[in-house]
């Protein structure tokens, strides 16, 4: 599954030594150091949420959800063009 994978790799979740902590709501935007608003992420999925534009959303019954990049499908922009 998606959400196990991108929240912990199996590797990760056998030595949390090998995680990172992530703040699933930045200090910039209001979060706090709580333990309620961090997750362990492998250092490959860290990354993907970081760089690779990817979100990870606490959901109303406390689960966590993925969020994948957005891709937009159709014309291309003719600013990046030329």
């Amino acid at each position: 599954m998606i959400e196990l994978s991108l929240i912990r790799s199996a590797r990760a979740a056998k030595d949390d030594r090998r995680c990172d902590g992530h703040h699933l709501v930045h200090w910039i935007r209001g979060g706090g150091g709580e333990i309620e608003n961090q997750v362990l992420l492998c250092h490959r999925h860290h990354w993907l949420v970081h760089e690779g534009e990817w979100q990870i959303v606490r959901t109303d019954d406390g689960g966590l959800m993925p969020i994948g990049p957005t891709i937009n499908f159709g014309a291309p922009d003719q600013a990046k063009i030329e």
